[in-house]
């Protein structure tokens, strides 16, 4: 499985979970070299953005979203990129999330979705029936 960081619009956990263990450090390339897919690039009219540009704004997204998470999104990182996981299909939350922790579990939920939240992650677990 890949995603292309041009695409990536919504946040799925499915997409935050593979952006963690497999992009964190740099997005990996869909074959031997990395191809933006931006619509500009491939009609051969001038880009409006660099490319990679897109991958490094989708980090810089995930990264400050799982930041607002504390010790928390600590674990995400630590127990998505651990052995645990080696081997563990990723592309359906259903399947992964008994592999996660309960704060790690929070914090995928927290940094998911669309738009970031608005409330403080300590506010939103309480809100949600999580405790802080």
């Amino acid at each position: 499985m890949w995603y292309d960081p041009a695409r990536i619009f919504c946040y799925s956990r499915e997409e935050i979970a593979w952006i963690i263990r497999e992009a964190w450090y740099g997005w990996p390339p869909k074959t031997s070299g990395y191809i933006d897919t931006h619509e500009d690039i491939q009609n051969g009219s001038p880009p409006l953005s660099m490319p990679g540009q897109a991958a490094i704004e989708v980090l810089a997204e995930v990264a400050a979203r799982v930041d607002g998470t504390g010790e928390d999104g600590e674990t995400l990182i630590e127990e998505l990129q651990g052995p645990a996981f080696d081997g563990v299909e990723i592309s359906d939350y259903r399947r992964f999330r008994h592999y996660l922790s309960r704060p790690a579990r929070a914090a995928i939920n927290y940094v998911s979705g669309g738009r970031r939240k608005r409330r403080h992650y300590r506010r939103w677990k309480w809100e949600n029936g999580r405790s802080a």
